[in-house]
């Protein structure tokens, strides 16, 4: 076995006999070593570390301002300090010299770049007027331009090879399609950038730009950075951000868009968003400072400024290597939530290549924060609504991705350092041994939370070491290895700005470590006679129910989860996500040898629920907060057991759930930074990859084909003439929208007939239906309704159509009813079960009182959907041709909702069908059988999941 010489857990790990054995566990509640920072985190220093100067109104050259400030980093760095010579080198930086020479009054030829800019700005009513005319080129675009433009984007979209491709022309002949060399050069030349290539180190360890600019090799595994013949051996693409962002001022809808941010009003103890977090809040009062130059603009004080997220993470491109490399995704917060991590809407500035993840970050963030720098002092766009120049600002105020890629970002020694934390400064545990000095225990609520200032100041410290070895001890001492070219960014805080990823905090690590656990894989303890551990026999059973429940699921609530039991399944986070929230708490109410187990993992559920509302009150925060601590307790005890031989039961990951309270505090919502999009936008990515042979080249090339389209929708206003999904409202012939308003937010889906055979038991039940409908609401005894043969009579006279599906539009579910869809089918899944809420006389048993009607939450399986067309029919006091729209539902009987009050509901039993109207139908549920029970869970009840829209419509 290889020594484990990295294994460092928090202190929670140790054991409390070994530091304070006078505390009887039994008796007493030992203090927590986990430590929980207080959500009323607060920070004592500026974003900018630096001393303030003087406030300048104006920056002339804001590329010469940003080229000093990444220059005045990179002679700080542990491999570019300053030098005597550094410091002797004089530059005039301050003095401004005449255009002509004094002596003899001659153009300096050598100034002749500076002339023309300051000439430039005299003439910006010329410059305007330019714009003006770029802006509206779209109408001279012609249609051969849009042929060529379709058929390119239904190749991104839909990633047809380069040989369909080529087919296209002889498919549509009677289209101006062009090769696909033509249009890729036509689409550049609209699209008006192209990306930036810099050298890298053929094993991805660096970038050569800023420091490393000059060398000829790695530093860090040698590798020459040219091949014989003088050519760089591999390269860095960066696609250019501002542009980009710039063209968002282009489209007048996605201006209308980007106004989210500014419309957007907080309020008092309420988080819903990033905007409702702390920094953002201290941000809007605070001026903006580049280095050390103040500037005369406070942050986001613009209603087009740019607030942007960023986050990184490696992904392999083919299951079966170990080669990984590492996309740099922006997240645009100016946009709505429903929309911002739509897949066009992600801005993906380069994908560092692989083969192995890089071991300096921060020369691929160079020119990415070289953009952001001058972002933050504004740059000259044109803003197609206004019809003017305006100064876009943007600025980055979070980062996000798993431990090891944030730590790559912040310079950190990371999860396996001595201080593994990198919100606080718990110092961690080396196994197995328990370090005499170090502290028995950690306040929960009173962490020794690291502060911006502290966090610098420990970066500095490490890398001003005279020499590597004490650069090292310097690093171990603080768990920082020196200032992140991150940094420089005045907006944001360290590391308040990287809260800890929801995703990979819970779904990646401690649901997973949980399942193990309770199968008796986790590590190499000793799970025997363990209250949480599983029978083999039982866990195979839950493992065939969690395979069979797929069936019984509709499609809407994501992928099916595997038999979790068999060798070789892997489980992405959706899947976990999926089987804790909804499946688990069924399968696992009786399998544990004490209930306390299967308690404290219900609470765990419940605790991800209420992360996951879209509004959180500061009473939700502050028992999210409480309910966090009590949890890392309860988990101490029973699987930590305070034993020292199971510290690998404490990873970091545990104690980091006590800072969710914190992210949410600073930056809104956990929905608002996790990982979903980014995990989706490798998951899209590697299906372009084509090329096995050199696959970073590939991805390289898709992540600019599709930049490139976004531009040009965004420049030339081309969102709707070449999108390729249909419209909100818009149907098509084999749908139909319900001439009604009281059914506008619904549309029957085909397959459709005419004039059905409708059994008599049923016609009976949809007159009762209408009778109900159509009778006094006060009405009293039978004599007051419409006799039900009457009403029979009346249905001859109708027009019936029955329909195979009802959809749900605004982000609804497509339903399907089981007696005209075809359910044989081996990969469908059954989407006929639903929750309906129709209105019930809670005093109908009383033939006397007066009527009170309620809403009643009911569940069943959906078996018919009836269109009526009802003609003008005195009898009923209807005058103009008016339509009904009828769901049959065979009733659960009885539904018993979770005693902890999820949203999940068990029956045994179903009763005979009811006849309601459609507006009643509200959601698709989901069903597993355990037992002899059936359990109905509910992903749209009071325990909602925050929506992960795709661009594309999805299929049932």
């Amino acid at each position: 076995m290889e020594p484990n010489l990295f294994a460092i857990f928090p202190l929670l790990s140790c054991s409390l006999d070994d530091l304070a054995p006078t505390v009887d566990p039994a008796v007493e509640d030992p203090p927590s070593p986990f430590i929980a920072p207080s959500p009323r985190m607060t920070w004592t220093t500026s974003p900018s570390p630096g001393p303030d100067s003087d406030t300048v109104s104006d920056l002339a050259d804001s590329n010469g301002v940003v080229t000093g400030v990444l220059d005045g980093w990179a002679r700080t760095t542990a491999y570019g300090r300053t030098t005597v010579e550094d410091v002797d080198e004089e530059e005039d930086c301050g003095t401004t010299k005449p255009y002509v020479s004094e002596e003899d009054g001659v153009f300096d030829y050598s100034r002749e770049d500076e002339y023309h800019l300051n000439m430039d700005s005299l003439s910006e009513e010329m410059e305007e007027e330019m714009e003006r005319l770029i802006a509206d080129f779209s109408a001279e675009i012609d249609e051969e331009d849009m042929d060529m433009l379709r058929a390119y984007n239904l190749k991104l979209v839909d990633n047809l090879s380069d040989a369909t491709f080529a087919h296209l022309p002889q498919a549509f002949p009677k289209h101006h399609i062009a090769s696909l060399k033509v249009t890729r050069k036509r689409v550049e030349h609209l699209a008006q950038f192209q990306p930036q290539a810099f050298d890298s180190c053929i094993n991805s360890c660096l970038c050569y730009v800023g420091p490393n600019a000059e060398l000829q090799s790695c530093r860090f595994c040698g590798e020459p950075r040219f091949n014989p013949s003088g050519k760089p051996r591999k390269r860095f693409n960066y696609v250019p951000l501002v542009p980009r962002l710039s063209a968002l001022y282009q489209s007048p809808e996605t201006i209308e868009k980007m106004a989210y941010r500014h419309r957007h009003q907080s309020q008092d103890g309420v988080f819903e968003d990033v905007f409702d977090g702390e920094i953002y809040k201290r941000l809007q009062e605070t001026k903006v400072t580049v280095g050390d130059i103040e500037q005369d603009h406070v942050f986001f004080q613009d209603e087009t400024d740019i607030a942007l997220g960023f986050a990184t993470d490696g992904f392999a491109p083919f299951k079966t290597r170990k080669q990984t490399c590492w996309p740099i995704l922006v997240y645009n917060y100016n946009l709505p939530p429903d929309i911002r991590f739509h897949h066009e809407h992600l801005i993906c500035v380069g994908v560092i290549p692989g083969p192995k993840k890089p071991k300096d970050m921060d020369s691929f963030l160079w020119p990415f924060v070289f953009e952001l720098l001058e972002l933050a002092l504004g740059i000259k766009t044109f803003h197609k609504v206004y019809d003017r120049f305006f100064s876009l600002r943007a600025y980055p105020i979070l980062g996000g991705g798993d431990m090891p890629a944030v730590s790559m970002m912040l310079l950190m020694k990371g999860h396996n350092g001595i201080y593994p934390c990198r919100m606080c400064k718990i110092r961690g545990i080396l196994k197995p041994g328990v370090p005499p000095d170090h502290p028995q225990s950690y306040d929960p609520s009173n962490l020794p939370l690291r502060s911006h200032e502290e966090f610098i100041q420990d970066g500095s410290y490490a890398q001003s070491a005279p020499n590597a070895t004490q650069s090292e001890q310097r690093a171990r001492a603080s768990g920082v290895k020196g200032v992140p070219l991150l940094s420089l960014l005045p907006s944001l805080f360290f590391p308040m700005s990287f809260p800890f990823d929801f995703m990979h905090l819970l779904y990646e690590n401690t649901i997973k470590n949980l399942v193990s656990f309770w199968c008796r894989t986790y590590k190499d303890l000793d799970h025997n006679d363990e209250p949480y551990s599983i029978n083999n026999t039982v866990w195979s059973a839950i493992g065939e129910a969690t395979a069979a429940a797929g069936k019984t699921t509709p499609a809407s609530y994501g992928p099916s989860v595997p038999n979790l039991t068999e060798d070789g399944v892997k489980l992405t986070a959706d899947m976990y996500s999926f089987w804790f929230q909804y499946l688990g708490p069924v399968f696992l109410r009786k399998v544990f040898a004490n209930r306390t187990v299967y308690q404290h993992f219900v609470e765990l559920v419940k605790l991800i629920n209420k992360c996951l509302q879209f509004t959180i009150t500061t009473d939700n925060l502050n028992q999210i907060w409480e309910d966090f601590i009590h949890w890392v307790k309860e988990y101490e005890r029973i699987y930590y057991k305070f034993e020292t031989d199971r510290l690998s039961a404490c990873p970091v990951t545990i104690h980091a759930l006590l800072h969710i309270a914190d992210g949410i505090l600073l930056l809104g919502p956990v929905w608002v930074y996790w990982a979903f999009p980014m995990e989706r936008f490798c998951g899209r990515l590697a299906r372009f990859i084509r090329s096995h042979r050199f696959p970073f080249s590939n991805l390289d090339n898709q992540v600019l084909a599709h930049a490139q389209m976004t531009q040009i929708k965004n420049r030339y206003n081309l969102h709707d003439m070449l999108s390729l999904t249909r419209k909100a409202g818009r149907t098509v012939n084999w749908e139909y929208q319900i001439p009604d308003l009281s059914y506008s937010k619904y549309v029957l889906v085909s397959p459709r007939r005419a004039n059905p055979t409708i059994p008599d038991s049923l016609l009976t039940k949809i007159a009762a239906a209408l009778v109900t409908r159509f009778s006094p609401i006060n009405a009293v005894t039978s004599e007051d309704l419409i006799p039900i043969r009457t009403m029979k009579q009346l249905l001859s006279t109708f027009t019936i159509e029955s329909w195979g599906r009802l959809r749900r539009l605004e982000g609804g579910d497509t339903m399907l009813a089981s007696e005209l869809v075809n359910l044989d089918s081996d990969d469908r899944r059954d989407a006929t079960f639903v929750r309906y809420e129709p209105l019930v006389d809670e005093r109908g048993r009383s033939h006397h009182a007066p009527t009170q009607l309620r809403l009643k939450l009911q569940f069943g399986r959906l078996t018919h959907v009836f269109l009526l067309k009802v003609p003008p029919t005195p009898a009923l006091n209807i005058n103009q041709p008016t339509f009904i729209a009828l769901a049959v539902i065979e009733e659960c009987e009885k539904p018993v909702q979770h005693s902890s009050g999820l949203d999940i509901y068990f029956y045994s039993k179903m009763k005979s069908a009811e006849v309601v109207d459609i507006t009643t139908v509200k959601a698709l549920v989901g069903r597993v059988c355990w037992g002899n029970q059936w359990a109905i869970f509910d992903c749209n009840g009071a325990l909602i999941q925050a929506l992960f829209a795709e661009d594309e419509d999805s299929d049932i």
